[in-house]
């Protein structure tokens, strides 16, 4: 069952990926392109300091407590769905 998932999702995944190749380089068909649509660079270095070196890493590490809390404290059982 779970290999007729993955190849549903990498169905999904090439099909996507060939209509956003077909329109490279515009983000909106024949009007705007992905240098036009890109955020000026002050932007985006304010989103890689900010969320990339302190948000990011504190989304892991929550991750990682959450998981250790929970942790064996779940039991599958024969009803599950």
């Amino acid at each position: 069952m779970a290999r007729r998932s993955t190849m549903g999702v990498l169905v999904f995944a090439a099909a996507f990926g060939t209509f956003a190749i077909t329109f490279w380089p515009y983000m909106i068909p024949f009007s705007i392109t992905v240098d036009q649509a890109a955020a000026p660079h002050t932007s985006l270095a304010f989103m890689f300091w900010g969320e990339g070196l302190f948000v990011f890493p504190l989304m892991l590490i929550y991750t990682a407590v959450s998981y250790g809390v929970f942790r064996g404290k779940v039991q599958s059982t024969s009803h599950h769905y």
